[in-house]
């Protein structure tokens, strides 16, 4: 079933943002100018990820990444944080409940991966979800106690994979938590078949 939500989140997503973030954030066709090698944008929005993306300059490839969330996550803003970005909105998953949604993209990126994590609403059934737990995909909360995910870790992280596929297990995620909080089962009996 899990495997037909991704299928079903993949071909047609559905994001919001809270708003409270609308004020305060970096509008994507401001994202340009927001790292410190400005480039000139694509004319084109790439709707599938260049093979090339992991040789790209890191100004470059953010550029890109930025455009593809714009066109696929559109309701997911940027902010800049240092030489990191955050990136925040709202993903509905199929039974209708909206997750506020922080990735915080780090100076490192892309050799580092980047954390994501739930800011609202997240009531677990009977498991903790703010602590390291590898049968809830969990890893140690942000200062403000907001859940991190653990959708993937030094060993599985690659350069090549990008900010949009982040977004898309962080998606399949969420649709875990939800059959977890159905059926009070670990999540992780909901991500087995999907890596």
């Amino acid at each position: 079933m899990l495997k037909r939500i991704f299928n079903w989140i993949v071909g047609t997503p559905t994001y919001r943002t809270p708003s409270r973030l609308r004020s305060s954030a970096v509008r994507p066709d401001q994202m340009v100018h927001a790292f410190e090698e400005p480039q000139s944008p694509p004319t084109a929005i790439a709707t599938e990820v260049p093979p090339t993306i992991g040789s790209l300059p890191r100004a470059q490839r953010l550029c890109m990444e930025q455009q593809i969330i714009a066109k696929q996550f559109s309701a997911f803003l940027w902010q800049r944080q240092g030489e990191g970005a955050r990136i925040e909105g709202a993903i509905l998953t199929s039974a209708g409940q909206s997750y506020e949604v922080r990735v915080l993209v780090p100076a490192a990126f892309p050799y580092t991966h980047p954390q994501v994590f739930v800011v609202s609403p997240i009531q677990g059934r009977g498991a903790s979800l703010t602590g390291v737990s590898h049968a809830m995909h969990t890893l140690t909360p942000d200062l403000e106690n907001h859940p991190q995910i653990c959708l993937y870790n030094d060993r599985n992280w690659n350069p090549a994979l990008t900010l949009h596929h982040v977004l898309i297990k962080a998606a399949v995620w969420l649709e875990a938590f939800e059959q977890h909080r159905r059926t009070g089962r670990p999540i992780n009996d909901f991500l087995a078949d999907v890596r």
